[in-house]
């Protein structure tokens, strides 16, 4: 037997400013935007792959038609003066912080959840 549920509405996580500092997470706000990627990038058109596990360099692998594409997601609600600070860095098995190379990836993705880019 089955069932179905309608939620006339859904309530759950948001990015209200007065409530992020008491329910910041920043895993849970690496998988709110990598859906949000997920979404405006199969709107747009593209194929979008999520490779298994999270030891690649990159997180989706987005086919545009005629090339495949390694892209690397960050996000940020971290509003620093006048902008948003983006951590640029990943952690490499036995050498720490260190930046992405052009080889390593061939595309940078933010995502801005507090304002929807």
């Amino acid at each position: 037997m089955s069932i179905s549920i309608v939620l006339p509405t859904l309530h759950g996580m948001g990015w209200n400013a007065a409530h992020r500092r008491e329910r910041w997470n920043p895993k849970r706000c690496g998988e709110l935007s990598e859906a949000a990627f997920l979404l405006k990038a199969t709107e747009q058109g593209f194929l979008v792959a999520k490779p298994w596990g999270d030891s690649d360099m990159y997180d989706f692998i987005v086919d545009s038609g005629t090339r495949l594409w390694r892209v690397q997601l960050k996000s940020t609600a971290v509003l620093q003066q006048r902008g948003y600070h983006v951590n640029m860095m990943h952690i490499a098995y036995g050498k720490g912080k260190v930046g992405y190379k052009a080889e390593d990836i061939d595309m940078l993705v933010v995502h801005i959840p507090p304002l929807e880019i």
